[in-house]
């Protein structure tokens, strides 16, 4: 969970605290990270984690991904 957080976008999707393009390039440079984190992941989480993690995370990912799909508009 604290390696997904890092990628975690929402608040420049649902914050309006900058012009659009600004939250935009915001956006590229994190998500541009992204491989670093998913290696820096993969090369210090255990091979088995606690099951309540795993789902408690996954609820966290599915939560995100429904909010993201349901923004009208988009980003805007």
């Amino acid at each position: 969970m604290t390696y997904a957080s890092v990628l975690d976008v929402s608040i420049y999707i649902k914050r309006n605290f900058a012009p659009f393009e600004d939250r935009v390039r915001s956006i590229i440079a994190i998500l541009s990270g992204a491989p670093k984190v998913i290696a820096a992941a993969r090369a210090n989480l255990a091979d088995s984690l606690p099951r309540p993690q795993i789902e408690t995370a996954i609820e966290e990912a599915n939560g995100s991904v429904d909010f993201l799909s349901k923004r009208p508009g988009g980003m805007h």
